[in-house]
């Protein structure tokens, strides 16, 4: 675009060189014609001076070229008009070319210096590492190229188009435009302004910014400089802010900080947890001599610039406002604040610290109590798989000594089955950051150990994450669970016995709410265990024997166990089961009860063989009953007739002998009878059955 705007630049001056050269010599004929001299000669001035002021290099010939084609035209008219060009006119042409070409030369000589000082100048702007600006009228006259680079515009984008206005910042024009009103006042000191700035591409920019007042082609103007100080000021900015903080910090810190000269060894800074453990306001410690005030040190042997002794954290004494004294740890270093050298002082009270250790070796001496008495074995191993401690309950479990232990990787105490499983779940919490191993990598399970005899024992793992001795390591507590296993294999060997038992088998909370109902639950009373869990025990009581159930619980209650109770329940159909009820307390490991057991017997049929068997004996007798009564009778009678001596004695034989086989009958029948009650249904007679069956 720049190209285009000096190619038509050139075009219009062409023209123009053009134009007022064919004046002069149209000029110059006419006049040469007419007679008139005095005037043309001055046409010549213009295009000679329009060349060597554009084209300083080619004036001198343009205007003895020029001056040429005006002799020869006046030289030409004097042979063809010798009466009106006189030797008078042929003399002044001769002056005028010379005159053309001395005021060609003379114009291009300047134009030379005015370009060459101008290239001066653009070089100097145009390679300057400050933005130059000329503004005029709100408009930039000129911008060099620096200053365009830094708003991200073209060198053509900016001048005649945007001003100042355009680029400052909204919020910072009112700065600029105070300056501006300034100079038009009078003022004839440059100013300076530090601005933001908005590039092309919408970025803020800082700027510090000089200007004055100028007069540019006689009207007024402002021109100056510009320079993005956005990297310095951020800088500026940041060590601003990194001051504030170091002093914040400085005032924050419990550590005592103090700055002294190095010569008069006058207090020139003091901060509040310094002015604390001197016990005194920092007035009355600024500006006082160290020696004998906070250190113990006599004037000429202080131990730094006398006695050129390092102080660096090492134990020192600090003289306190009361008199007494404070141990403290004490640090002295050389720094150079504001070009001069000074001692920086910082100190801790160590007599905190000093508590903390006593409390720390009393802790530790606790934590080794608790360590060495729990009663499971305790191991801490660091995350390669090294023990680092262990209990006296992992050495009594193992069978190891603690030496040995510690020589031992965790992989030799596993079974070979679990071998390698705590570290495999170690390197999955691992790879989860050490954040999240820290927080939240704790886990419980049982594996198998192997005892320094060989033998296993099964053992339950509760492992989670530690900071031990400042390293993540892992803390790990195991539990012998022979004993727990072998109570599960029983409890599974109950459980297993209860479900296949047919006998009813249920246990209740304190309440009477069903907890358990076996399968010989289901069978006999018809409910399955999802109908009856959470039900009370009396949905299968009948009515009217609720009163037993309280009866029960009270005899429970006093620490009878119920054997073989004899009572009566209801099924699901409402039918009525008679049942052997065994009942007794559940207790917790604390021996706390906590609710029943009922084993259930079904003993209908018992009951009715009972009642059958009753009734057998009943009839039997009954059929019994007569003939004890004829022998009774008969015997009665012959009583009688052997006293009134009726009888003979072969008639009281053959009487004695029928009594006997009567009798024998009756002994035979009463045998039977006991063998029928001894051998239970099945040696009694068919026409009794119907009592068993009924």
């Amino acid at each position: 675009m720049a190209e285009q705007h000096r190619q038509t630049k050139d075009y219009f001056w062409y023209v123009v060189i053009f134009g007022t050269t064919g004046a002069a010599l149209t000029a110059t004929i006419v006049g040469l014609k007419e007679g008139a001299f005095a005037v043309y000669p001055h046409l010549y001035y213009f295009p000679i001076i329009i060349v060597s002021y554009l084209y300083p290099r080619r004036g001198t010939i343009f205007s003895v070229l020029l001056g040429g084609a005006y002799l020869l035209l006046t030289y030409a008219f004097a042979f063809m008009f010798p009466a009106s060009v006189t030797a008078d006119v042929l003399a002044a042409g001769t002056v005028h070319f010379y005159v053309f070409v001395t005021v060609g030369f003379i114009a291009s000589s300047l134009s030379l210096k005015l370009n060459e000082s101008e290239a001066k100048f653009r070089d100097i702007t145009e390679n300057s590492p400050l933005g130059i600006y000329l503004t005029e009228k709100g408009k930039f006259r000129y911008v060099n190229p620096r200053f365009a680079e830094i708003h991200g515009y073209g060198p053509d984008e900016l001048p005649g188009r945007k001003g100042l206005e355009n680029l400052i910042h909204p919020d910072d024009w009112q700065v600029m435009r105070e300056q501006f009103h300034k100079l038009d006042a009078g003022e004839e000191k440059p100013f300076k302004a530090l601005v933001r700035t908005q590039t092309k591409d919408g970025r803020t920019l800082w700027a510090e910014i000089l200007g004055s007042r100028i007069s540019y082609q006689g009207r007024p103007a402002y021109m100056g400089t510009l320079m993005d100080v956005t990297e310095l000021k951020q800088t500026r900015d940041a060590l601003a802010e990194s001051e504030a903080r170091l002093r914040t910090l400085i005032e924050s810190i419990g550590a005592g900080v103090l700055v002294v000269d190095p010569v008069s060894h006058l207090i020139t800074d003091v901060n509040p947890a310094a002015a604390a453990m001197i016990g005194a306001p920092k007035e009355d410690i600024v500006g006082k001599v160290c020696h004998r005030f906070i250190c113990p040190a006599e004037e000429g042997h202080c131990p730094v610039t006398d006695l050129r002794e390092t102080v660096d954290h090492a134990e020192r004494v600090l003289l306190q406002a009361d008199g007494n004294r404070r141990s403290i740890i004490k640090t002295v270093v050389s720094v150079n604040l504001g070009g001069r050298p000074y001692l920086l002082e910082t100190f801790l009270d160590i007599s905190e610290r000093q508590k903390a250790e006593v409390a720390l070796r009393e802790s530790e001496k606790r934590y080794r109590t608790l360590f060495d008495s729990a009663s499971d074995a305790i191991f801490i191993q660091d995350l390669s798989g090294h023990f680092l401690e262990v209990n006296r309950a992992a050495c009594d479990l193992l069978g190891f000594s603690r030496d040995e232990f510690l020589k031992l990787n965790p992989r030799e105490i596993e079974a070979p089955p679990f071998q390698g499983l705590l570290m495999d779940w170690i390197d999955e919490v691992k790879n989860g950051g050490f954040l999240e191993m820290m927080r939240g990598g704790r886990s419980t399970f049982d594996t198998v150990y192997v005892k320094k005899d060989g033998s296993y024992v099964p053992v339950e793992i509760s492992c989670r994450f530690i900071e031990f001795e400042n390293a993540p390591a892992l803390l790990l507590m195991a539990r012998d669970i022979t004993e727990r296993r072998r109570m599960e294999g029983i409890r599974a060997l109950l459980a297993s016995i209860v479900q296949s038992s047919e006998e009813a088998i249920i246990s209740t909370e304190l309440d009477g709410t069903v907890v358990s109902w076996n399968p010989g639950a289901v069978a006999m009373f018809g409910y399955t265990e999802a109908e009856m869990k959470g039900q009370p025990m009396s949905r299968i009581v009948p009515p009217e024997i609720h009163h037993e159930m309280i009866e029960v619980l009270e005899r429970l209650g006093q620490g009878e166990r119920i054997q073989h109770y004899e009572t009566v329940r209801l099924r699901k159909d409402s039918s009525r089961v008679e049942v052997s009820l065994s009942i007794a307390q559940l207790k917790d490991a604390n021996g706390q009860v906590i609710g029943t057991a009922t084993i259930a017997r079904d003993i209908t049929q018992r009951k009715e063989a009972e009642r059958a068997l009753l009734a057998f004996i009943n009839e039997a007798a009954m059929r019994l009953r007569h003939p004890v009564e004829i022998v009774h009778d008969q015997l009665k009678e012959l009583q009688q007739q052997v006293a009134k001596g009726e009888v003979t004695g072969d008639d009281l034989k053959v009487l004695l002998s029928l009594q006997i086989r009567n009798t024998e009958q009756i002994i035979e029948n009463l045998n039977y009878l006991n063998r029928a009650i001894l051998q239970g249904k099945k040696d009694i007679p068919d026409s009794q059955w119907r009592y068993l069956t009924r």
